[in-house]
Order: structure tokens, then C-alpha cells, then sequence
């Protein structure tokens, strides 16, 4: 008497047929490890996209669902970041201009300081080797180099760079206005965090929901302090045309210097090894507003981009969605045609068992020390991109699932042993 199959056991066998079918020319060991990554019980119900390429040759290695476009949660800063090293180039930095109206006469400065939005996140930033108020020095030094000892005027910040919602409606409600989904202006000061001191010996982080206007008060404050005081008040061009129906600004207002970023190969490091979703959001922000479609600007570059569904430059949004072949080819364009292993974008991905949110990832295998990956995670999303290293052999590898059962730890194990097992197949 023949028994029924199971349901489940009737699925799996008609996957791994398919599956067998679709990997006859591929080595037999990667087919066996694929095979047994799929069957992990916390894959089930799991939607999956997995691809790997040997960038040398351009050979696809190993693949599953591949076009499939899912939510690849941090994963999205591969593209943002990516994106922002085609525009600007790697050298770029964000310049934060300190301008000023009207005369300076005996010292004195009779009109208006204004700063310049540039949409750089890094002023103030506790992630930079720099010390916080080292722009202010800088501010500091070109007002007194200009002459001026006081000023009779107010200080302006111009932050009309960015749209005015700081926060994207495609976030969830959870992550909104956190110290990691702050909002997002043309202006950032201290990462749009203020940070409290508590008995403790602790902090407690607050976000700077109108960082040009914090801004304007610390810089009027930083003066003053320095023995340069001003009489007027500390505002912000928003705020000055919401309370004053056509306040313009003067057309033949005089630089005084400005503010520089580090060098833009240094802040998608940044990006990519911590996951900073304030730095990439500002990346991405700033590309919208230089008017860059993503989507076509790859799709020049030879990518097909109908799997790629953008709301932000973070992954914070679950709206976003990206294919493993997409983001793998991607990462291929980046490695041939930006510097190979040596190149500010292979750099950038932090190194598997070593550093960043990968740091314990891939710890204590074959691989530590030889990935260069990007993690994303958020609910029921877990996501690897990136590099590996085997025999002076570079590939490119993107793994998504979304919808997972069970611990992400126990997902995060198998997924180990799935790179390990791939790039070691005996």
C-alpha cells in the first residue's frame, strides 16, 4: 500500500527537482550545500534570494531565486552608497559656507551671519576623528579673519537644501524619530542628537527635531563664549518665512569661509561598517536633491533596475526591495570598474569576524578576516552582501530572506555555514 507524502516533504522534493534542473552544469558540492541551506526548517514559509558570482570571469556560482526582488533591510546602503562614489567621486567633500550682509565698519558687523545648508552629516558628528566643535573652530577663525569682533544682527541658518519632512512616511512608526531613525534635514548638527548626562554616569539621547535652529542657538552661544557677542536673535530661513510673508535673502551676501567634510570615501565607511542610517539617509537625500534618478543612473551603467524599489537611502523603510542578482551585480560593477579590493567601496564593507555590524559574523570560520559584507536586518528581514576572499579569488554574493520562522541567531548560524560550506565545497 503506497502512503500519501507529506505536504511540506511533497513541496521540498518538487523544489530541490526544480532546483537540481536548474544547477545541472554547477559543481556538484555548491548544489549539495544550497540544497541543504534551503531545507532549514526556519526556511519554510521563507521568501529567498541568493546569488554569487566570481567577479573575475563574470560566472555565476551559485543561485536561487536570484530576479526575485525582496526587502533587503540595510542591504540598500550598498546602493546608496555606491551611488553617491559614481556622482561625486571619492574625493568629494561637503562644503558648509559662512556667509554674512550688509557692512563691517570699526569691527562691527551691522547685518546678518548666514550659514549654508549643504546636506553634510558629519558637523559636530561624535563618528568623524575629529572633535565635535571643530568646524566652530573653523567658523571661529574665518569670522575674525573677516574683522568682526560683534555683530549687530542675527544669525541665520539656510536650510531649505532638503524637503522640510525630516522623517519618511514609508518608516514605521517605530523607528521614527529614534536615535537611529532621527529626522533628516539639509542641516545636521551632533547627528541630530542631544545627548543629557545623567547621575548615572550615563547619557540620554534626545533627538534635535529642528537641527538649523539648534544650530543658529549653539553657534550665537559659541561666540559669545569667545568673546564675539551677537545682538539679534538665532533663526532659520523656515522659520523666518513662515512667520514673515516674503523674507527674502540679500543677493550680495559675502563669504567668509566654510566647513569641510572628511573626504567622502570616509564617510561610506562610516555608512557601511557602523550601518549609520543618519549618514546614509543624508547620502541619499542629497542625491535626490542634485536631482539623480538611482534607478536610471544604473541602469546606464548596465544594470537592469526593475528590481529595485527605492523609498530611502537607509533600509529602515520594509517598502524597499531589491534582488540578489541586482545588488550582485552591483557589487561586480564596483569591484571592476572602482578599484578592485583596493577600491573606497570595497573598503568600505566591513570585514566579516573583525569590525562593524559584522564583527562576530563568520567569527572562528575559514572566512574571518576574508569577507568584506554588509548586514541588514529588521523585523522578519535578514540580509548579507558583499565580497569574499578564497585562494586570490574575489566573489560577490548577496543573500536575502525575508519572512523567516524561528531565532534570527539560529537564521544568522546557518547562513554561516552556508558561505563557509559554498566557498569551500570539497
Amino acid at each position: 500500500m503506497q502512503t500519501k507524502p507529506h505536504p511540506k516533504k511533497a513541496a521540498a522534493a518538487l523544489l530541490i527537482c526544480f532546483f537540481s534542473i536548474y544547477y545541472l552544469p554547477a559543481a556538484a558540492g555548491r548544489f549539495d550545500v544550497l540544497s541543504a541551506f534551503l531545507k532549514n526548517d526556519a526556511l519554510q514559509h521563507a521568501a529567498i534570494s541568493i546569488k554569487a558570482v566570481n567577479v573575475t570571469d563574470g560566472k555565476t556560482i551559485a543561485a536561487f531565486n536570484e530576479n526575485t526582488a525582496l526587502t533587503p533591510a540595510s542591504n540598500m546602503k550598498i546602493i546608496t552608497t555606491a551611488t553617491a562614489l559614481i556622482r561625486y567621486g571619492s574625493n568629494h567633500r561637503y562644503r558648509t559656507p559662512l556667509l554674512y550682509s550688509g557692512t563691517i565698519k570699526d569691527s562691527v558687523l551691522h547685518g546678518n551671519l548666514y550659514i549654508q545648508s549643504s546636506g553634510d552629516p558629519t558637523l559636530g558628528s561624535r563618528y568623524i576623528n575629529r572633535s565635535k566643535e571643530h568646524f566652530l573652530h573653523r567658523y571661529l577663525h574665518h569670522i575674525r579673519k573677516a574683522g568682526i569682533s560683534s555683530i549687530e544682527g542675527d544669525i541665520i541658518t539656510l536650510d531649505s537644501l532638503f524637503r522640510d519632512e525630516g522623517v519618511s512616511g514609508k518608516w514605521l512608526i517605530e523607528d521614527a524619530g529614534t536615535d537611529y531613525g532621527q529626522g533628516v534635514y539639509s542641516i545636521s548638527i551632533f547627528d541630530n542628537i542631544y545627548k543629557t548626562p545623567l547621575p548615572s554616569d550615563t547619557t540620554s539621547a534626545t533627538v534635535i527635531d529642528n537641527p538649523g535652529l539648534y544650530l543658529a542657538q549653539y553657534l550665537k552661544l559659541w561666540l559669545h563664549r569667545h568673546s564675539i557677542p551677537v545682538s539679534g536673535k538665532a533663526t532659520t530661513l523656515r522659520t523666518e518665512r513662515q512667520q514673515t510673508h516674503g523674507f527674502n535673502i540679500p543677493q550680495d551676501l559675502t563669504e567668509t569661509g566654510a566647513a569641510y567634510s572628511p573626504p567622502l570615501s570616509e564617510i561610506i565607511r562610516e555608512t557601511n561598517v557602523r550601518s549609520n542610517n543618519h549618514y546614509a539617509e543624508h547620502l541619499y537625500r542629497k542625491l535626490q536633491s542634485d536631482s539623480v534618478n538611482i534607478r536610471l543612473l544604473w541602469q546606464r551603467h548596465g544594470l537592469d533596475s526593475t528590481a529595485l524599489i527605492m523609498y530611502d537611502g537607509s533600509g529602515l523603510s520594509p517598502q524597499n526591495a531589491a534582488s540578489a542578482s541586482y545588488l550582485t551585480d552591483l557589487l561586480v560593477y564596483m569591484y571592476t570598474h572602482h578599484g578592485k579590493h583596493q577600491g573606497a567601496f570595497y573598503r568600505s564593507l566591513p570585514l566579516a569576524g573583525k569590525e562593524g555590524t559584522v564583527a562576530t559574523f563568520l567569527k572562528d570560520t575559514p572566512l574571518s578576516g576574508k569577507a568584506h559584507l554588509k548586514s541588514g536586518a529588521i523585523s522578519n528581514v535578514q540580509a548579507y552582501s558583499g565580497y569574499i576572499e578564497k585562494e586570490n579569488q574575489y566573489y560577490a554574493f548577496s543573500i536575502i530572506i525575508n519572512s523567516f520562522s524561528g531565532k534570527r541567531k539560529d537564521l544568522r548560524k546557518a547562513i554561516e555555514r552556508l558561505l563557509t560550506d559554498l566557498f569551500n565545497p570539497e
